[in-house]
């Protein structure tokens, strides 16, 4: 069911996504949902698990045996191209963990490799922080504007966000 409504969520916005539409999809009856998640915001909850989940799997795979910058390159295209590829997924993994042990965990294990990342950099402490949210920020507003089509300026926007990728490799190599 989950990989239905992530579907769907991704082919129509997240935003969009009922629980009326996935029991459509699912070739049921909304009440019948009920019995597998707790109305729209279980299954807001379930798609922000499952988005976690998958972006985790994306971005340890992506820095596996990878060091330094060819690391840090491949880890931010890999949240790049999450979000590029299930748009209404990542939307919905778009959670604070407030006071959920499942969310947290997930949470934790998603930001795991670019926190290893630039932690091998040297960084501790509130310049880890500092450094991983300049740079997640950064993707997230990158990708959420191309999304938007706000990026529309002639010059192409691969090669903006491969200048971004440099400026971080350069300024993270600088500074150790």
């Amino acid at each position: 069911m989950l990989d239905v409504a992530a579907r769907l969520a991704d082919e129509r916005g997240y935003p969009n996504l009922t629980l009326a539409m996935l029991a459509a999809e699912l070739g049921i009856r909304s009440q019948s949902l009920y019995a597998h998640v707790d109305g729209i915001a279980g299954l807001g909850d379930g798609l922000a698990l499952l988005g976690q989940a998958m972006l985790a799997d994306d971005l340890r795979d992506a820095v596996m045996a990878r060091t330094g910058g060819d690391a840090l390159r491949s880890v931010v295209r890999a949240m790049a191209d999450f979000a590029d590829t299930h748009p209404g997924l990542y939307e919905a993994s778009l959670r604070s963990p407030d006071d959920s042990p499942e969310m947290r965990a997930a949470s934790e294990r998603t930001v795991g490799p670019l926190m290893a990342v630039l932690g091998s950099f040297g960084l501790e402490g509130d310049d880890l922080a500092h450094h991983y949210r300049v740079i997640w920020s950064s993707v997230h507003g990158f990708v959420t504007l191309r999304s938007a089509g706000l990026l529309s300026w002639p010059a192409d926007p691969d090669v903006s966000f491969e200048l971004m990728l440099t400026m971080f490799v350069n300024q993270l190599e600088s500074a150790t």
